[in-house]
């Protein structure tokens, strides 16, 4: 868990960036739930600030954000194309511009929808691997059974060319990587 900070809270575009391999994907919890790899929001099930994840049954990699629109309960959710295979490393990334989310597989763009709203705010920590519910840990509803690696977040929705470059470049690609 990452506490919160001030620059968390003032994001108008932003980009969501992970290494991943699922060892499964419903570890406990049931499998309409959805596995969060990263994650920022009091009420991560219901109203996210945002999040970076997976669906526990369809195996579809999944990029939420929440806006401040409708008193702070309006967001966005776009999900992948490609299901994702446990045992095997995928690099994850979900921008927001303020006008569109977009979720990358491996650097390709599989998803984009329209959506607009400023992102809320709500000065909840950032998690890796699992959920929160109303500032408690919410059991393993939302956990994640996953090896997770090179988080990064920025302040901005990154280009697809830059998206490309995180996939293809260092710290060494976890393909090869001793398991």
């Amino acid at each position: 868990m990452l506490s919160n900070h001030r620059l968390f809270e003032e994001l108008n575009g932003l980009t969501l960036s992970i290494w991943v391999n699922l060892n499964s994907y419903a570890p406990r919890g049931y499998g309409n739930e959805h596995g969060y790899l990263v994650n920022k929001g009091k009420d991560l099930w219901w109203n996210p600030a945002w999040c970076l994840g997976y669906g526990k049954k369809s195996g579809r990699a999944l990029f939420t954000v929440g806006t401040e629109k409708s008193q702070g309960h309006a967001k966005c959710r776009v999900t992948s194309q490609t299901k994702l295979t446990p045992g095997k490393w995928y690099h994850l990334a979900g921008t927001y511009d303020g006008k569109h989310a977009s979720i990358y597989v491996n650097g390709r763009l599989e998803s984009r929808i329209p959506y607009k709203g400023k992102i809320r705010r709500d000065k909840a920590p950032i998690i890796l691997g699992g959920g929160n519910l109303n500032n408690t840990g919410f059991g393993n509803h939302f956990t994640t059974n996953a090896h997770i690696d090179g988080f990064r977040l920025y302040n901005r929705a990154l280009a697809p060319a830059e998206i490309i470059r995180l996939y293809d470049s260092p710290p060494p690609r976890p393909e090869s990587r001793a398991r």
